[in-house]
């Protein structure tokens, strides 16, 4: 990412080099060798996935991270994204899943060999949270928050 002087979000640079530069940056100012997971915050739009999240699986490689994190939920509203969105409810609805059940297993499926790629469900209410869960395990969601 790339800020103005005084502060202010200006755009995101999600190129390979970049994201190395701002994890050895981030390194040094924590003052550790490695990061548990690192998960960019947001997505450069001009940059594939890939190239991004093989830039962090090379600093997996070398020791520098140890889990890469993906986050799900900062898509803008594009005509193309609103078809995917609604292509994924279309498919979780079938199974008898939530979207957000889907999406979880479709991660967790990703690392299911390799074992090095989790899950991180947020939410901001139990609802939320049950609703990204798998059936059985969302508990009770019967109380106020």
């Amino acid at each position: 990412m790339v800020y103005e002087d005084v502060g202010n979000f200006v755009e995101v640079d999600g190129r390979p080099q970049a994201v190395k530069n701002y994890l050895t940056y981030s390194l040094r100012r924590l003052g550790t060798d490695y990061v548990d997971v690192y998960r960019p915050g947001r997505l450069d739009p001009m940059v594939p996935i890939e190239d991004t999240v093989g830039a962090i699986a090379e600093m997996v490689q070398a020791g520098y991270v140890r889990a890469i994190g993906l986050l799900t939920g900062a898509w803008t509203p594009h005509e193309s994204n609103l078809k995917l969105v609604e292509a994924l409810h279309k498919l979780a609805g079938a199974r008898g899943a939530t979207a957000a059940q889907l999406a979880i297993a479709w991660v967790l499926a990703q690392g299911r060999e390799r074992g090095d790629i989790v899950a991180v469900v947020g939410s901001r209410t139990r609802q939320q949270l049950a609703e990204s869960l798998p059936r059985g395990l969302g508990g009770s969601t019967d109380r106020e928050d």
